[in-house]
């Protein structure tokens, strides 16, 4: 009885110590709980012993789509979204904050301006008047007369005809009564100043003011013009927007010239080309963006000359001159003004391979506004004996950047 009872002490203590070497067999996986987006699942496995192994089978959470905006969010309202879950078909909603005003600073012809809905802000820097309206100050009082395009500004008294020098030019007339203690000179008052205008928000123009008959005295009246010289292809465009200030005695007023047309497309900037190489008489060269100019005529001349109508201007510096005619398209935004020396530049003029001479610019009519062609002079003052020479002379310039050659033999 000893003998038996012994071995089975012996097998009892083994398995109680999981024992004696048995290693459990698990079954496949049973899922006992469906995990779903929001609760945990189950699973267990069972060995061929009875031991079973459970497991959790973590949530994954909501998986939700692409949002779907049901109420679009404003300058002072809420937007608001929602998303759908692809497993479970949950919807969120969201809440999209107001964003709030985002103003563009005031300009003379607007006032504060949102740039996301057009709400507006206080009043525009300027007085807006236009063609009838009268303004009444203390210094001054005035009404818009007409606004116009012309070619040939003039003004009759009696049987006198007053003409303005300018080519091409857009007027805005004012009645105009000086209510100031001191005569309105007719020329260079600082009283009238920062006459702008702006086409296509891109194109500057300065203007001045011209006052036909002379002073206008206290309590006196008379016509005040406000002349900017501008291309003649601007008279035809419709679509182009013309904005034209300009301050009296510290008054700022401002004039919708042409609203313009909004077209869908924007337009692309042109990126700027170099343009530089050798020229010849007829050869027209531009960069695409700021100039387009042909070499008109190489010539010499002891006074170098234009004439624009009746009137000759003159170049009256130095004995003799190498003149070097260019048509010129001014494509900036900004006027090409004479002796302007930061786009047309480096003038020079190399002589049998070792004399040098520099140049200046000369622009009879004084600038080339934006848009508007003319002539531009580069002159070199060079002896006399250079014409009826053969050794090489060789004319040298850039424009904005581009270098240009030209053989003058």
């Amino acid at each position: 009885m000893k003998r038996l009872v012994f071995p089975l002490l012996i097998l009892v203590c083994c398995f109680s110590l999981g024992g004696c070497g048995h290693s459990h067999e698990f079954s496949e996986w049973v899922v006992t709980k469906e995990v779903s987006c929001t609760t945990d699942g189950e699973r267990t496995r069972t060995c061929a012993c009875g031991e079973t192994e459970t497991e959790v089978i973590p949530s994954a959470g909501h998986i939700y789509g692409e949002p779907t905006v049901i109420r679009e969010v404003s300058c002072e309202e809420n937007g608001e979204e929602i998303r759908t879950c692809t497993v479970c078909g949950n919807v969120a909603t969201e809440i999209i904050p107001a964003t709030g005003h985002k103003y563009a600073a005031a300009t003379k012809f607007a006032p504060k301006t949102c740039v996301r809905c057009g709400a507006t802000d206080g009043e525009a820097l300027a007085k807006i008047v236009a063609v009838g309206d009268s303004v009444e100050c203390k210094s001054h009082c005035f009404t818009v007369e007409s606004i116009g395009f012309t070619a040939s500004l003039r003004e009759k008294r009696g049987y006198v005809t007053y003409s303005h020098n300018s080519q091409y030019a857009l007027a805005i007339k004012l009645d105009f009564t000086n209510m100031d203690k001191e005569a309105l000179e007719q020329w260079h008052s600082p009283r009238i100043s920062d006459m702008t205008m702006e086409y296509k928000g891109k194109y500057h123009y300065e203007g001045e003011y011209w006052i036909p008959f002379g002073d206008i005295v206290p309590l006196g009246d008379d016509s005040v013009y406000i002349v900017y010289e501008v291309p003649s292809s601007m008279e035809d465009d419709v679509t182009g927007e013309i904005l034209a200030s300009f301050t009296i005695d510290g008054e700022s007023y401002a004039i919708v010239v042409q609203k313009g047309i909004k077209e869908e497309s924007v337009e692309q900037p042109t990126e700027a080309l170099d343009a530089s190489g050798d020229l010849a008489i007829g050869t027209e060269v531009t960069n695409n963006s700021t100039f387009r100019l042909t070499l008109n005529e190489l010539y010499y001349t002891a006074k170098p000359s234009y004439k624009t109508g009746n009137v000759t201007h003159s170049y009256g510096i130095g004995d003799y001159h190498l003149v070097c005619k260019l048509d010129y398209t001014n494509l900036d935004t900004q006027a090409l003004r004479t002796w302007d020396t930061s786009r047309i530049k480096d003038l020079k003029l190399t002589f049998a391979g070792e004399y040098t001479y520099d140049g200046v610019l000369w622009i009879p009519e004084s600038e080339i506004v934006p848009l508007a062609s003319g002539y531009a002079f580069l002159i070199f003052e060079v002896p006399r004996n250079i014409e009826d020479s053969t050794d090489p002379l060789m004319l040298t310039f850039s424009v904005d950047g581009s270098v240009f050659t030209v053989n003058c033999r």
